[in-house]
């Protein structure tokens, strides 16, 4: 919608109409590509998607800006309202893509929502939240802490430690006893 509104500006604007032509175009495929990649993630990933939140704040707070500028110039209503109503459409599509996806498991077994947080509760450490509460109300015991991932278990990190271990003592020289012994 606002490639063809600046597209049928008057030709006074100049170079301003070109320029703003291109990059309502250039916003349009990436919309178009966000939409994609956000099907995609969210049918093969646990959690949302890092790159998408991060690219959607930093394009909201610069389009956020760009619309004050458009409501200070003289661009016309038409222009004003579709790129305020633009932002809008993109903060509840941030809001959408951040929010976290069901943390259950298809065994049962319920998933720590730390597997499951967005950017936003991994960097703010939201996601502990319902455990520390719990724990502030009463005493927590073993089985009201999260399930650790496979990859972190005792069992894996010490199986892979000995494997990394025994290869490194084939690589050293014979001669060398410091790591044999």
């Amino acid at each position: 919608m606002l490639v063809i509104l600046w597209a049928t500006k008057p030709e006074s604007l100049g170079h301003l109409k070109a320029v703003c032509t291109a990059a309502s175009s250039i916003s349009f495929v990436a919309g178009l590509t966000i939409s994609a990649v956000s099907y995609t993630e969210g049918r093969h990933s646990p959690r949302p998607s890092a790159i998408l939140n991060a690219y959607l704040l930093v394009s909201l707070l610069l389009d956020i800006a760009l619309v004050r500028s458009l409501w200070l110039a003289d661009v016309g209503a038409p222009v004003r309202g579709v790129f305020t109503t633009v932002c809008v459409v993109k903060t509840a599509i941030l809001v959408l893509e951040a929010w976290e996806r069901p943390s259950s498991r298809t065994d049962g077994e319920a998933r720590n929502p730390e597997a499951t947080s967005g950017i936003y509760n991994q960097g703010l450490f939201w996601w502990i939240n319902p455990l520390l509460l719990d724990g502030f109300r009463r005493l927590l015991r073993p089985s009201d802490l999260y399930n650790l991932d496979d990859s972190m278990k005792t069992a894996t990190l010490s199986e892979s430690f000995h494997d990394k271990w025994n290869r490194a003592c084939e690589s050293i020289p014979p001669s060398t006893p410091s790591l044999r012994d």
